[in-house]
């Protein structure tokens, strides 16, 4: 362990969430500093995900982790500490870890850390006739396609509630899941970094608007600004047309709670009175004036939310909403907007 003063049972426990808020935070703060620390937290947690997907496909196991598993993780992690000076130390990692799990559950468990033989769907815009769903083996060779990179903020907790409220309509198919790899052509990138942003609420609780596009997602207090409760928005100005592919968001991600009414709307009149396209809405029950989106809700986590946009043309992007599940503010992180300059037909 790089840091004498974490233990490795309280780095599992971390990983695995089940620190709280105030442990968490401090934990949070470590691994932040430490990309060892982040290194091994981020392996745990692909392990905890695998052995969890394999129980889950297995008819005679229980879906969850046990504490026997969680010790065996405590172990393997202990056992990397002899080498963790070596070169290779980010490869022995997760293999002591899976080993140790595998021999646990008494089979072959694969994990998915990496290469695996079994296609993986992907996520491509649907409107541009030039993108199509492909295969990761395929997308490689697809003319004008790459996989979209996003930097992903270190993770605060794992997985996300089994026991879902009653009044949450999220994708149950793909609860827990992590997300598909999401093509768009190749000169995309983020065109929102640094942008201007203004607000429904120009007085923020807590935190400057300036944060919603600063370029750090970092799930820790500092980092995120707070809105009034209620209906509110907050509106990027990309300060001219961009060709828009993707839109991805990160609320408040230090738990997994759900924000209500999530709407995604891109427009080139920043009164948004004319020319609006609503590219995500999930207020399904019409409590923000909304209705009819048909966008499912969705648990907040580290990847952020993914909102494909189909290369749609915009200078302002707006998103709404309005509170959560676990209060009635509303919080912004940050906000991605991946695009390029408008292409001639």
């Amino acid at each position: 362990m790089n840091d004498p003063a974490i233990k490795p049972e309280t780095l599992t426990a971390f990983a695995l969430g089940e620190l709280d808020a105030d442990q968490a935070a401090r934990i949070a703060e470590h691994v932040h500093q430490n990309p060892a620390l982040a290194e091994q937290v981020e392996s745990i947690r692909r392990t905890a995900a695998a052995i969890t997907d394999a129980l889950q496909s297995s008819a005679d196991s229980v879906p969850s982790l046990s504490g026997e598993h969680h010790q065996k993780i405590q172990n393997a992690l202990e056992q990397t500490m002899s080498i963790q000076h070596e070169p290779h130390r980010h490869i022995w990692l997760p293999i002591c870890i899976a080993a140790a799990i595998a021999l646990l559950i008494g089979g072959a468990v694969w994990m998915q850390m990496g290469v695996t033989d079994k296609p993986q769907r992907t996520h491509v815009p649907d409107g541009d006739p030039t993108l199509a769903q492909v295969e990761p083996a395929e997308a490689s060779s697809h003319t004008g396609l790459k996989e979209l990179e996003i930097e992903l903020p270190n993770p605060v907790f794992v997985g996300t509630p089994k026991d879902i409220p009653a009044n949450v309509n999220i994708d149950r198919a793909r609860h827990g899941m992590p997300r598909e790899p999401f093509f768009a052509p190749t000169d995309v990138h983020d065109v929102s970094l640094n942008k201007p942003v203004t607000s429904s609420d120009p007085y923020p609780i807590i935190g400057d608007l300036d944060l919603v596009t600063d370029g750090d997602k970092e799930a820790l207090d500092g980092r995120y600004v707070e809105l009034a409760p209620g209906k509110q928005w907050v509106q990027i100005d990309l300060q001219k047309p961009q060709q828009i592919y993707a839109v991805v968001i990160w609320h408040n991600h230090m738990d997994p709670r759900v924000y209500r009414d999530v709407i995604v709307q891109l427009s080139n009149d920043p009164k948004f009175e004319s020319d609006v396209k609503t590219v995500f809405n999930n207020d399904n029950d019409n409590s923000s004036g909304f209705s009819g989106g048909g966008n499912y809700e969705y648990f907040e986590s580290f990847e952020g939310q993914l909102v494909p946009v189909d290369g749609l043309t915009a200078r302002y992007v707006r998103l709404w909403s309005n509170g959560s599940t676990s209060d009635d503010q509303n919080h912004y992180t940050e906000v991605e907007v991946f695009g390029r300059e408008p292409q001639a037909k």
